[in-house]
């Protein structure tokens, strides 16, 4: 055993325990929720970033709070950058086809017009589109129990609604209702039920609960859509698609061309685009943010509108 005198000992001790601080403060420091934003690109695999338009999600409830709503939206982010790397969420939309009131175009049947909002995206590059609502916020009164222990129980339930549209068919990729219940007493009972804000923190550990599902929902349901991007111009053989480096597109990348497909007419005025044929390649020649310019190689190009995706190395 070696031994020491207690002055070395305990300078010994104190310059491991400045180590140990050191590499616990600096080096093993976990992200912070905060630091998560829109529009921010992880990625660390080299694959192709697809482009989601995920405005802010419509409150439809009595409860309005701008903080909590925020929060509730940074969880989901976060949680979708947890679960895949090459998803890039923005927030804004900047397209004629939209207003900024964030106004959706809309069917006579009230309905979202699935095909005009889809053909906005395409402009943009986007891979899908989310859109989501805060349907409501209630009380729910339940008898539960056996015999003499049978009682009314409590219940705070909020509920969350989520759709995803594909930019390319203009379909429907997911639809889903998120609810979380949580008990309370018959006094906070009363307090929904006369829609006090002194329901809010509950309401936002409910959000809180329903983000980890409904984030790792979106990103797998977009994760296994393949990635593509669409041609918005063409000037004899040079070619603009709505994607750029904010896509991880470098120059050089050959994409394959597919025209815009036929269209199917739905029920209540939807419609729907089937998957086009392959008309040809280009090869990318420029890259900027938000799109990039591509020569012709081979085949051809008709006109804008339609899709490109990468080709794969045989």
């Amino acid at each position: 055993m070696i031994s020491c005198s207690n002055r070395t000992c305990h300078s010994i001790l104190f310059f491991k325990f400045i180590i140990l601080l050191i590499l616990f403060t600096h080096g093993c420091s976990p992200s912070s929720v905060k630091n998560i934003k829109d529009d921010n690109v992880h990625n660390s695999t080299g694959a192709l970033i697809k482009n989601v338009w995920m405005p802010d999600f419509e409150n439809k409830t009595f409860l309005k709070d701008e903080k909590i709503e925020q929060k509730f939206r940074e969880h989901i982010l976060t949680r979708i950058h947890e679960n895949t790397a090459d998803i890039l969420i923005s927030s804004t939309f900047n397209t004629d086809a939209f207003k900024p009131s964030a106004v959706f175009p809309l069917l006579e049947s009230g309905d979202i017009n699935n095909f005009s909002l889809a053909a906005a995206g395409k402009e943009r590059g986007l891979d899908a589109i989310v859109l989501g609502s805060l349907t409501h916020i209630t009380g729910i009164k339940k008898k539960q129990g056996l015999g003499w222990f049978r009682g009314p129980h409590y219940y705070l339930e909020t509920q969350v609604v989520v759709k995803i549209y594909d930019t390319e068919s203009s379909s429907k990729l997911l639809e889903k209702i998120f609810t979380h219940k949580i008990e309370i007493d018959n006094q906070m009972f009363a307090k929904v039920k006369a829609n006090e804000s002194v329901i809010l923190p509950l309401v936002d550990n409910s959000l809180i609960q329903i983000s980890d599902p409904l984030g790792e929902d979106i990103s797998n349901t977009v994760s296994i859509q393949p990635w593509k991007s669409f041609i918005t111009a063409v000037n004899g053989d040079r070619v603009t698609i709505a994607s750029g480096k904010k896509a991880a597109i470098k120059s050089g990348y050959i994409f394959e061309v597919y025209d815009t497909g036929k269209i199917l007419r739905g029920t209540d005025g939807h419609r729907f685009v089937l998957p086009g044929r392959k008309t040809g390649e280009i090869k990318v020649t420029s890259v900027f943010p938000d799109t990039s310019e591509a020569i012709i190689i081979s085949g051809k190009v008709e006109g804008t509108g339609g899709s490109v995706k990468l080709k794969q190395k045989s």
